[in-house]
């Protein structure tokens, strides 16, 4: 469906990619990994041809329609609701079509309060979800992810997953700039990376993750301030008695956990998650 033909992008006299050759076939789902500043949302935007290559071209097989879901989603002077109006009336729904699918996919994202909220006022999380929901409105030819997951909730990543898979039983190509291990796993079949410049396939490893129990030791009027802090650290808390179940990476726990415990936290419990074990939180 899509071909780069020596694709080279140059930023301030400094390539950021270099001679890239690679077909995605229709129907394929392909992850770009990679550290921070690599190139990867710069290959997304080429792709959909929102960035003019330095040299080279993309060549479609056919006509193609892109839905994208940027990294950094703008917030506009729009209410969540007529602004996701607008991309499905653009996308060739009716508007009493479109606020049904809107409101429904609203319920499974958990943004339904926020959809008569303006947009400038809205989270970085609830934004990204506006993002995921104007790109899945209607079906596209290919989707392309800039780190999508990045301020979603847990509940939130399993619906993402969900829709995201049902789209690919439908045909669509998808490409995804992605960190998550479990993202990649969940919903794409090949990875690359990109290292000096050139595309080259890359194999993502999960890292361990632990259920961590903390029980809070400090003074009570502290404990909600406390318990901001912990949501700063890990994304994947709840309450738990008189403290809090959170999960964390390996590289998080060798990192924050001293920093948990100075805070004035006691831990009660730390669990390796097996691969595969659903663990509630």
């Amino acid at each position: 469906m899509i071909h780069l033909q020596q694709i080279s992008k140059k930023y301030d006299e400094k390539w950021i990619l270099k001679d890239i050759n690679q077909y995605f076939p229709e129907g394929s789902a392909t992850a770009i990994v990679g550290h921070n500043g690599c190139g990867k949302s710069t290959l997304l935007k080429i792709l959909s041809g929102l960035v003019v290559p330095s040299k080279g071209r993309v060549q479609y097989d056919r006509p193609i329609t892109f839905h994208y879901v940027p990294e950094k989603f703008p917030a506009i002077p729009l209410t969540a609701e007529q602004y996701l109006l607008h991309t499905g009336v653009m996308d060739g729904l009716p508007v009493s079509q479109a606020r049904v699918r809107i409101r429904e996919l609203a319920e499974d994202f958990y943004v339904t309060e926020h959809l008569q909220s303006d947009m400038t006022v809205l989270s970085k999380g609830t934004l990204q979800k506006i993002g995921v929901i104007q790109a899945i409105l209607t079906v596209p030819d290919v989707l392309l992810l800039d780190e999508p997951l990045s301020g979603q909730d847990v509940d939130s990543q399993k619906v993402f997953v969900e829709k995201i898979n049902d789209l690919r039983s439908r045909g669509i190509t998808l490409l995804m700039s992605c960190h998550e291990p479990e993202l990649v796993e969940a919903i794409t079949e090949k990875s690359y990376t990109i290292a000096q410049g050139v595309l080259v396939p890359a194999s993502v490893a999960k890292e361990d993750r632990y259920l961590v129990l903390l029980h809070w030791a400090g003074a009570a009027e502290e404990k909600q301030r406390a318990g901001e802090r912990l949501k700063g650290i890990s994304e994947d808390i709840l309450p738990y008695g008189e403290g809090y179940q959170i999960r964390l990476t390996q590289q998080a726990c060798d990192c924050r956990l001293e920093e948990i415990l100075a805070q004035g936290w006691k831990l009660r419990s730390l669990q390796k998650i097996q691969t595969g074990e659903k663990v509630s939180l």
